[in-house]
């Protein structure tokens, strides 16, 4: 049984051709597919010069993971290696390395790494040459949206489904350094944020051993304090850019993952917005029924039982009409969806397909169990989730939305900000015009700073996420801010935990904050 080879390539003219040749030379692969994520240099006709069987030439970069799934679909054979374009010292052995356990049925990923390399010496998980079954990166459309956390992703779904993974060493084989590539500074920043991606707290990350949490903090920490000085970000309100007021004709669609996420990123822009007269749609996708102190001080016991979280569930429904009613916006323009708290990751990776919906720990539900939500009984399922997130988006017909960023550590705001990535993009293939969007920041290490009511400062990104990407304000005067204050009181269950309460208070600043996104449209 042959092996299909994917390379994802952005401007890897000088290396490419090496290691399609290589790659193509091993006695398991069949087919060499490069994929040229937006290439502007030579990449695509170096590839083809030395012999890749399909070059998929992408009009514009969508990133290393989106690259990896464009090539995934075009391959022929059941089993996908998958190399990096950069890499120096490839031999054929190599890849026949990392095919061999998955063509025999003794393995279900491999992941090689470069035995040069001192930062997979630390964290081998962080190795994009591996090699697995293709239908994996064909049932979980999520992952074109991870970039370089894809491997993290990879990883997670390995833990998740008990695959055997198998690890070899990839003797003599290194990559081209980044600096080489972009010169020292532009090589520096690359390798952080690439770093960033992959090695930022996660589901994944939080479930790993401890050894390897310390190692992941040690290198973003290490690589942050290294580079702070050189690219030092904005340390006011007035460096960042700003968000434009909302317009009458403005058709805003925020989306948050829990209640009081809408208020805590943009409760004075949505006042702000319903007394422009811009029409305001809320979309909640949990209920928040996942907090343990919160459901046992409701019934009364130490060790709440599903109805319990349930019964929290529903306060917090009624908890976020109140707020939003301060804000201006109308319980017809809030949507909950009632799906789980805590358990949004999961739907994006073993339990996307319909068959094999998703069962809350808390709960004990497999389907929204609230009677006031948008579409009651909906099952836990991504297909089902993302369905009703482009049915809601294509009806409200935005021209802003407000998501969460997937730089938030927080796993069930990444996946929000994914389905969202995904439903926008189905809007769009359906005509649907693409709105402006914008990203917002709740949980993440040293954000927000101070962590305590602090109204008169303003609220700024954290100093290792300052080059993350295009930050704005949006300014608050005192009647906006005053608004926001009351909604968040209406949070009254929040306020039971000691950190919860710093929380809410710590957003009552002179401004909002959120990031621009850039990404691409497909």
């Amino acid at each position: 049984m042959p092996a299909s080879v994917v390379i994802a390539a952005l401007n890897e003219e000088p290396t490419i051709a090496g290691v399609v040749r290589e790659a193509r030379r091993a006695s398991c692969v069949a087919e060499a597919i490069v994929v040229s994520d937006g290439s502007t240099d030579a990449t695509a006709r170096a590839a083809r010069r030395a012999g890749a069987d399909v070059v998929v030439e992408l009009p514009r970069t969508v990133g290393k993971a989106g690259a990896v799934l464009a090539g995934a679909a075009r391959a022929r054979h059941p089993v996908t290696v998958l190399l990096d374009a950069d890499l120096l010292g490839l031999r054929p052995d190599h890849v026949d390395a990392l095919a061999g356990p998955v063509l025999a049925g003794e393995a279900d990923m491999v992941v090689g790494t470069l035995g040069g390399d001192r930062l997979q010496a630390v964290l081998p998980g962080l190795s994009g040459q591996r090699a697995l079954p293709t239908r994996v990166l064909l049932t979980h459309p999520h992952l074109q949206r991870v970039g370089f956390g894809l491997e993290r992703s990879l990883n997670g779904l390995a833990r998740r489904c008990r695959w055997r993974v198998r690890e070899v060493c990839l003797d003599g084989l290194t990559h081209r350094r980044k600096e080489d590539k972009y010169g020292l500074v532009r090589g520096y920043r690359a390798k952080l944020r690439a770093v960033e991606e992959i090695a930022l707290p996660s589901p994944v990350a939080r479930r790993a051993t401890t050894a390897h949490r310390v190692g992941v903090v040690a290198v973003v920490v290490a690589m942050v304090h290294i580079l702070s000085g050189l690219f030092a970000g904005p340390t006011s309100a007035a460096h960042l850019g700003q968000v434009p007021d909302p317009r009458p004709d403005d058709r805003i669609l925020v989306v948050a993952a829990h209640n009081d996420d809408e208020t805590l990123a943009a409760g004075g822009y949505l006042a702000a917005a319903t007394r422009a007269g811009a029409a305001v749609t809320v979309v909640i996708v949990t209920n928040g029924d996942g907090n343990r102190l919160s459901a046992a001080v409701l019934g009364r016991r130490l060790r709440p039982r599903p109805g319990d979280y349930v019964r929290e569930g529903r306060l917090r429904q009624r908890e976020s009409l109140l707020a939003l009613q301060h804000l201006g916006v109308p319980a017809s323009a809030v949507a909950f969806l009632g799906f789980p708290d805590r358990g949004l990751d999961r739907l994006l990776t073993d339990h996307w397909d319909r068959s094999r919906p998703y069962t809350s720990p808390f709960t004990g539900a497999s389907a929204s169990p609230y009677a006031h939500a948008y579409r009651p009984g909906a099952p836990y399922t991504g297909e089902d989730l993302l369905d009703l997130l482009v049915e809601l988006t294509v009806r409200a017909r935005p021209t802003v939305v407000i998501t969460h960023a997937l730089l938030d550590d927080h796993p069930d705001h990444q996946a929000v900000h994914t389905f969202m990535t995904l439903a926008l993009d189905r809007a769009a293939a359906a005509g649907l015009p693409r709105p402006r969007r914008y990203g917002v920041l709740i949980h993440a290490r040293d954000f927000p700073r101070p962590l305590r009511y602090a109204p008169a400062r303003p609220l700024l990104p954290p100093p290792r996420l300052r080059e993350a990407g295009r930050w704005a304000s949006y300014p608050l005067a005192s009647d906006l801010l005053a608004a926001k204050h009351q909604a968040l009181q209406a949070y009254r269950s929040q306020y039971e935990s000691p950190y919860l309460r710093l929380l809410l208070g710590s957003f009552q600043r002179r401004n909002e904050l959120f990031l621009e996104d850039s990404t691409p449209a497909r």
